[in-house]
């Protein structure tokens, strides 16, 4: 027995829409094709799927991802600010500055000049690994998001 999702019917409107010249419309149905494909899955896709819907917008929305970064940026600068980590070595480190640290390590491949000089304790290092771990991920998607942008223009 079907649910009655077919993801050939969604290919097929969405591909009229671009020879339409109608893009966006052809994304919001290409949404509601990942959207559906998800809801019809089992639990683990479900969650998937949602977390996918909202950091990425299944990567028809790549400024979400940017929206993300800039928010773990903010937070990650928050918690530094009031946990100022100890230097490795104290004949060789940067001044110390939450905001620069914060985003030297959630962007990956940009150097600031802060990441590698300071002993985190605790949480403070739970919290740099996971802007690290959500960095790749988010800047990987916001790049394929612009780099398909690009391809379009």
């Amino acid at each position: 027995m079907s649910d009655g999702y077919s993801p050939a019917t969604y290919d097929q409107l969405a591909a009229a829409y671009v020879r339409s010249g109608l893009d966006e419309m052809s994304e919001t149905v290409l949404l509601a094709r990942q959207h559906r494909r998800y809801a019809a899955a089992g639990r683990t896709a479900k969650i998937w799927g949602a977390l996918q819907r909202w950091t990425m917008g299944y990567g028809y929305r790549p400024w979400l991802a940017v929206c993300w970064l800039v928010g773990l940026w903010v937070l990650g600068s928050a918690w530094f600010v009031l946990h100022q980590p100890q230097p490795i070595d104290a004949d060789q480190n940067p001044a110390w500055n939450p905001w620069l640290f914060a985003a030297d390590t959630l962007l990956p491949i940009v150097n600031l000049g802060q990441d590698g000089y300071w002993r985190l304790p605790g949480a403070s290092q739970w919290i740099a690994s996971g802007l690290v771990a959500a960095g790749w991920i988010l800047a990987t998607t916001a790049a394929a998001g612009a780099a398909r942008i690009l391809k379009r223009v």
